[in-house]
């Protein structure tokens, strides 16, 4: 199955950018991307961690808030109380992904 998979390698990274997107969504001033990187403790670049909040942003399908419900959903998933497929947010489609970091690419 094609999505997002939390690994030894990534989870950082994904707290990292989490936290991130998070800020970014209920904060009205928040950390530019380069203070992010001093956070993360510089082990991404400015651009990097750019490159991720978007790739974050398309699999979220730019969908930041999150229900109460589903919020609780994933925590339960987390300490292992149910499955986490049941909280998890309809994925977007691959070739919509796609084509939307072609275009935004094609932006820049």
């Amino acid at each position: 199955e094609k999505g997002l998979r939390l690994t030894r390698n990534n989870v950082y990274r994904m707290l990292l950018v989490a936290v991130m997107v998070a800020s970014k969504t209920l904060e009205d001033s928040t950390y530019r991307n380069c203070d992010w990187a001093i956070i993360g403790l510089r082990h991404y670049s400015c651009a990097a961690l750019g490159r991720m909040e978007l790739e974050m942003l398309v699999w979220l399908g730019f969908r930041t808030n999150v229900p109460r419900e589903k919020f609780m959903c994933a925590v339960k998933a987390t300490f292992g109380h149910h499955p986490v497929h049941k909280c998890l947010p309809r994925p977007v489609s691959e070739r919509w992904r796609e084509e939307v970091l072609e275009q935004l690419a094609v932006a820049v």
